[in-house]
């Protein structure tokens, strides 16, 4: 707000009022482009038509949250739960813009999207206030950001990657008014929001160094006490989180077995278990790298990206641009670490290739500092136009998989058929009224089952119309033929005609609803 004020007082001119409302309205512009593209309008975007499961949970959960606080029965996998509550594996701190958004707005299909398009509008906006941007900086920061297609495509989702990307766009833009103009609150209130970051996704840890670097310029080696010390109580935090409010996923989310090793069986066992973890997931990085230069293999071009502009940040980095203000090396300094570190992240932590989709806000934040670094300096010109390539390439020409870019818009059929599956799921589930979470207000989602000798896809997009509060168990068939007499939820939804129909019948449990899009049961 201070620095909004400033700039108002300073630069009150038609051309700086004009930079700020295009800035907002951009991302509006791109959307509509992305959706034109498929001759539909922003309006017509379906979430419960599209391919991404994910959705479906994040979407619920904040629904639930809404109406009850939390949701009344447990998100989980494989009939999983946390130990307290009832969210599922992701940190709830993740969809609160969503669920602030959801609270004064209401909470539909596509609340997510205008939550997303506002993030990203004020974000920009952001850059602009901050920055003072020139109109040769917000063209490169505009073409690029035109380029980015996974930006607009996920802006046009139910999946947090586009808070993530915003949070961490906002977190430089408020560093850079700091080294501007430093002061006291600034300095805490990026301590605040890097710890914000942290608790959305451990990784983002790595920001909250920057502030600390800033402390401990500030006050010298005692700076780094205060700094630690918040360290370690948001790391404490996210941990009492994901043991305590985070379900178990289908397998563990961050691989460990290699720094387990190291306690277990000592330490030449723990350097082999590195160095051949180190070696096999660095040896699937570079092939998913080329399979992305190769076929435009959706993981692969996000790895090419980082690639390519981790590269082009340290070419900048050690050609030691004089021209480059104090405060645009320090913050590419940091961006470069941290990109040095996610790759061992990547690598040693996450499965590929579905973690590469975690590089999506860093390349964002690339654009951002290559757009402040870019004012008058014509140098960075050769970096802006082989970040420009890159995007085109990777992200246009070869970005075409279906199952990532495209988008849902679904059809007259679909919606009627949502709309007389939320009657008889509001006719036929009944919620608990124990305030405590129950797996007596939860359904079991099958994931698969086999009809006629062929793996076939649950219905899961009819669970959009569960009642509000309503908890879903993403369970494997083979998790449910192995377990069936022994299920704790008490209702499931399947594929009409499977095997695991069959095994309901055999067991008596009733049958609630069918449709020739799923059948309802409630278990005995």
């Amino acid at each position: 707000m201070v620095a909004l004020k400033a700039w108002f007082a300073k630069e009150r001119t038609y051309g700086s009022i004009g930079k700020l409302a295009f800035l907002a309205l951009f991302p509006l512009l791109c959307c509509m482009v992305y959706c034109g593209l498929d001759g539909k309008t922003l309006f017509q975007v379906w979430l419960p038509g599209g391919e991404w499961n994910d959705e479906l949970f994040y979407f619920k959960q904040v629904e639930a949250i809404l109406t009850g606080g939390y949701p009344k029965g447990f998100y989980g996998f494989n009939e999983s739960r946390a130990l307290r509550l009832s969210f599922a594996a992701w940190s709830p701190f993740l969809v609160v813009p969503w669920i602030v958004w959801g609270g004064i707005f209401g909470w539909t299909v596509s609340s997510p999207i205008w939550c997303n398009l506002f993030l990203v509008s004020v974000t920009f906006v952001c850059f602009g206030v901050f920055v003072r941007p020139n109109w040769r900086q917000i063209g490169i920061f505009s073409l690029l950001f035109g380029l980015y297609k996974p930006l607009w495509r996920y802006a046009l989702s139910a999946m947090p990657e586009v808070i993530c990307i915003t949070f961490v766009c906002m977190f430089y833009c408020f560093a850079y008014g700091y080294l501007k103009n430093p002061t006291k609150n600034k300095l805490i209130f990026l301590f605040f929001w890097s710890g914000w970051l942290t608790l959305m996704r451990p990784y983002f840890l790595l920001f909250l160094l920057l502030p600390m670097y800033f402390l401990y310029a500030k006050k010298g080696s005692k700076g780094w006490i205060p700094g630690g010390v918040y360290m370690v109580v948001i790391m404490a935090i996210y941990g009492w989180i994901h043991k305590n409010l985070s379900a178990p996923y289908f397998i563990p989310l961050f691989s460990t077995d290699w720094i387990t090793a190291y306690f277990q069986q000592g330490i030449l066992a723990g350097v082999k278990a590195t160095f051949s973890r180190l070696y096999h997931s660095g040896g699937m990085f570079y092939r998913y790298t080329l399979e992305g230069i190769r076929s435009g293999f959706y993981a692969g071009t996000y790895l090419v990206a980082y690639d390519i502009v981790f590269g082009l940040f340290l070419v900048g980095i050690l050609r030691g641009r004089k021209k480059d203000c104090r405060e645009n090396r320090i913050l590419q300094l940091h961006f470069c670490g941290t990109l040095f570190v996610m790759f061992f992240a990547l690598v040693m932590m996450f499965r590929l290739p579905e973690a590469s989709r975690h590089m999506m806000s860093f390349l964002a934040a690339g654009v951002f500092l290559l757009s402040m670094a870019s004012g008058k300096e014509k140098a960075n010109g050769g970096r802006f136009l082989c970040m420009a390539v890159c995007f085109l390439v990777f992200f246009g020409i070869k970005g075409r998989d279906p199952l990532v870019y495209q988008l849902s818009y679904g059809n007259q059929s679909q919606k009627e058929e949502l709309a007389k599956w939320e009657k008889i799921f509001e006719e036929k589930l009944n919620l608990t009224q124990d305030p405590s979470p129950s797996f007596q207000s939860t359904i079991i989602w099958a994931l698969s089952d086999t009809v006629d000798e062929k793996e076939v896809l649950g219905p899961w997009q009819l669970l959009y119309g569960l009642p509000k509060g309503m908890g879903i168990s993403c369970c494997k068939k083979e998790y449910l033929m192995e377990n069936f007499s022994n299920l704790k939820c008490k209702y499931v939804l399947i594929v009409p005609g499977g095997a695991l129909e069959e095994l309901c019948r055999k067991a008596g449990h009733v049958e609630l609803a069918r449709e020739s899009s799923g059948v309802l049961y409630q278990l005995k």
